[in-house]
């Protein structure tokens, strides 16, 4: 796994309970944590169907899933296995046990963002 060039903590490792959701931002961009054993998944945070977000969702098997819907995002891709023509953001995550740190490199969510831009905003999450 390569180091991310620009990292910046997003949880700390002994914090994130087992194939529970949590909540992050960078960048002013909400992501979703979850860890899954000795893995960490991030995820942008926000649903594409409505903009909910995705930490307040549940896992179910491989999937992420919206606690507003139901929609589902696969945690390896972020692909939804509903809708295959629908995904969210998948950022690399870096776990240091020692340093008890989940990092991710805050350029890849920023050029994501640029690529993806939100077209929902904080004050428009809607259930």
């Amino acid at each position: 796994m390569t180091r991310p060039r620009n990292p910046v903590v997003v949880a700390r490792w002994s914090e994130l309970a087992d194939r529970r959701p949590a909540h992050a931002r960078v960048a002013e961009t909400d992501l979703v944590v979850i860890r899954d054993g000795e893995v960490a998944h991030v995820l942008h945070g926000q649903c594409t169907h409505r903009g909910a977000l995705l930490s307040d969702g549940q896992i179910e098997g491989n999937d992420l899933v919206c606690a507003a819907h139901g929609w589902d995002y696969e945690l390896s891709t972020g692909v939804s296995r509903t809708d295959p023509c629908e995904r969210i953001g998948r950022f690399e995550a870096r776990v240091d046990a020692g340093a008890n740190t989940v990092t991710v490199d805050e350029n890849a969510v920023r050029a994501w963002l640029a690529a993806n831009p939100s077209v929902f905003d904080d004050g428009e999450l809607s259930v």
